[in-house]
């Protein structure tokens, strides 16, 4: 029996850490009894030992829920052989079945409705730079049942959302994402077009708004005749400066009316305002929101997953986040699907959802850029695929019969 009292607490740290390393989890009467003391008395010696990095604590027994403590080390040691088990165990899942996964993870076999159904979308596709035009024809309906673009103008109106504008896509889209207020400055960075040249309407346009904030069109009269100060802000959005708290001015993008000289500027489209820099972030926390948001997106995530999305830095940016992720148990490492090339990382949740017997629609179809959609992005086009190369651009479409991509219809039709 080894005689501890208060004030003694240097030889009980040095015995309790070394045997701690000898073993592996273990609860606070388990080694009281080994020492013949009271658990009451050792207890502030573990909690001692974890705050200085040299125990961890919790649930670590499967077969047991009260509180265990363990050696750090021998706890990463086991944690790594038994992920490794959990590895060779796993069996890749085909192409098919990862596409039918993605339409049950993803809600287009089973809609959405109302602003709730639309939020909960749009939080799921956070940060996806796709055209209007496919936003509002394909995505978004597919999605959520009773869609309407009125309700994008709800959600940008109360401030909890925002979109931001991409680049032009030819003379009558642009490509836009959405992203929670919150999470803005951790997934978009600063745009890569060139700034308005110096004096022009637009230069003018974007010093004012960022000198007096958020402004209707109408109050910008004296910066240029209303065509002049229209054209500037659809310059300015098109390019990611500006945004606007509606939907109308995306609208009007779309279909062309920007360039109309008998149009007059109208304040009914709502304010504009001017991004601010988002300047440097925390790496980390960058890393760790497109890790939650790939996850939440696709439920598994590679080197290709990550390619078709704007992260700062790629797939490398972001694996060593994902391997600390995979230690603490909060995604897996493997090959889950076959076909998609390298290292991938699953949400605990998905690993299993995978291999779920469930099926979707025999046949559905979708847009080709629709992220539901993998093939051409994160998945190989099948191949042969016909006389017309598939090519992954707005207007085209998928049609997939059990998962499997069936047929390619191009833009124009063929």
């Amino acid at each position: 029996a080894l005689p501890l009292r208060a004030g003694e607490s240097h030889p009980v740290l040095t015995l309790v850490s070394m045997l701690a390393a000898r073993r592996g989890p273990f609860s606070a009467e388990m080694m009281a009894t080994e020492l013949g003391v009271s658990p009451a008395l050792l207890t502030p010696t573990l909690e001692k030992l974890e705050s200085d990095g040299v125990l961890i604590s919790g649930s670590l027994r499967p077969d047991s829920a009260d509180r265990q403590w363990c050696d750090r080390e021998i706890w990463r040691r086991l944690r790594r052989i038994t992920l490794a088990r959990l590895r060779k165990k796993v069996q890749p899942v085909e192409s098919a079945d990862y596409a039918r996964f993605l339409g049950r993870h993803q809600r287009v076999f089973e809609k959405r409705r109302g602003i709730d159904g639309l939020e909960a979308t749009l939080r799921q596709l956070e940060g996806v730079g796709l055209p209007w035009s496919v936003w509002v024809d394909d995505v978004l309906p597919t999605r959520v049942a009773d869609f309407e673009t009125s309700m994008l103008d709800t959600l940008c109106g109360s401030g909890s959302w925002l979109w931001r504008g991409l680049g032009r896509l030819g003379a009558r889209d642009v490509r836009v994402a959405f992203y929670r207020a919150e999470k803005f400055a951790l997934l978009t960075s600063d745009p890569s077009a060139e700034p308005p040249k110096s004096d022009s309407p637009a230069d003018r346009v974007l010093n004012a708004l960022r000198e007096k904030g958020a402004m209707f069109a109408a109050e910008l009269g004296g910066l240029g005749t209303p065509q002049e100060i229209e054209s500037a802000w659809f310059e300015l959005a098109r390019a990611g400066w500006v945004r606007n708290d509606t939907g109308g001015p995306l609208l009007r993008m779309r279909a062309g009316r920007a360039r109309s000289r008998r149009r007059v500027v109208r304040s009914a489209d709502g304010r504009w305002s001017a991004f601010r820099d988002v300047g440097p972030n925390d790496a980390t926390h960058v890393r760790l929101a497109w890790s939650d948001a790939l996850l939440d997106r696709y439920g598994l995530l590679g080197r290709d997953t990550v390619a078709t999305e704007s992260v700062p830095g790629g797939f490398q940016a972001l694996y060593e986040l994902l391997r600390e992720m995979e230690d603490q148990g909060f995604v897996r490492r493997g090959t889950f699907v076959r076909d998609m090339t390298g290292i991938q990382f699953a949400s605990t949740g998905s690993v299993d959802a995978l291999r779920d017997s469930r099926e979707g629609p025999e046949v559905y179809s979708l847009a080709a850029l629709d992220p539901a959609q993998p093939y051409g992005s994160v998945l190989p086009w099948p191949d042969p695929m016909g006389a017309v190369q598939p090519r992954w651009v707005a207007g085209a479409t998928m049609v997939l019969v059990r998962g499997r991509a069936a047929l390619y219809i191009a833009s124009n039709r063929r």
